[in-house]
């Protein structure tokens, strides 16, 4: 049996089943901009509503969508998607780049409503769909039980952010004040911070070569550790210097820190 099933909604980013979102797209941007970010059952690379092509392979089932541009913003499309982070290592689902145009720049009188008919025409025609069996559903409890907790769960971080594959983030930061060599003021060597996210948490961050002391260090790792990877660590981290008796050097890390947090979620 086959069956078509179309739909339309906002801007929003839907990355594959196996992809990192903070690589995909731009966390900040999208969610400054009132832009979803979703995450779906099928594998494949990240699409932004409307374009892309994935599918899903079942036991006794199988599903192939696509979406499509119609007249979306390019500009905000483009600014979602541009990512290039080279402190990222991981091997989750990379997107494939590839131009995109939108049908109306083609034909300016296309609109959303026209390509659904024609689509849907086109549907009928092929598999001599009966009227009785083209229906337009406006998905609520009652038509769709359960369907507020599939919502739910898909909105969810932990479906969102924490089903995301693990991966590094590493930097190199020199440092060049007086922080360890008061005399020259010159750049004495570069501080290489290690940080591993496993679903969506911190679960190390490691220093080369060790510059904080022991408690320090120890601190740090019970503050972060198992957190959430989000711009509320850096609030974590400020706190953290606070208690610190090597001063200097905690706030040399946290700003170290910090930069590879935003650098992220830019």
């Amino acid at each position: 049996m086959s069956i078509l099933l179309m739909w339309y909604n906002g801007p929003s980013v839907v990355i594959g089943r196996h992809q990192n979102p903070w690589v995909e797209c731009s966390v900040n941007f999208c969610e400054a901009n009132g832009i979803s970010i979703a995450r779906r059952n099928s594998g494949g690379g990240t699409v932004y509503h409307d374009f892309g092509t994935a599918s899903k392979l079942g036991k006794n089932n199988a599903y192939h969508h696509c979406t499509v541009l119609v007249d979306a913003d390019e500009t905000q499309l483009h600014q979602a998607l541009h990512r290039d982070l080279e402190s990222v290592k991981s091997k989750a689902t990379s997107s494939l780049r590839a131009k995109v145009i939108n049908l109306n720049s083609v034909c300016s009188d296309v609109d959303i409503i026209k390509v659904i008919d024609a689509v849907k025409d086109y549907f009928k025609q092929l598999y001599e769909v009966t009227p009785e069996n083209i229906l337009c559903i406006h998905p609520s409890e009652d038509k769709c039980p359960g369907i507020k907790k599939i919502q739910e769960e898909l909105k969810s971080w932990e479906w969102q952010f924490g089903r995301t594959p693990q991966f590094s983030i590493t930097k190199s930061f020199p440092v060049s004040f007086p922080l360890f060599d008061s005399e020259t003021k010159k750049h004495v060597f570069n501080v290489v911070i290690h940080m591993i996210v496993v679903k969506g948490r911190i679960q190390s961050i490691n220093f080369e070569p060790k510059v904080l002391k022991n408690e320090s260090y120890e601190t740090l790792n019970r503050s972060i550790v198992n957190s959430c990877l989000s711009p509320k660590i850096l609030d974590t981290c400020s706190k953290w210097v606070l208690d610190c008796d090597d001063k200097i050097v905690c706030e040399f890390v946290q700003y170290c820190i910090s930069d590879m947090i935003l650098d992220i979620f830019q």
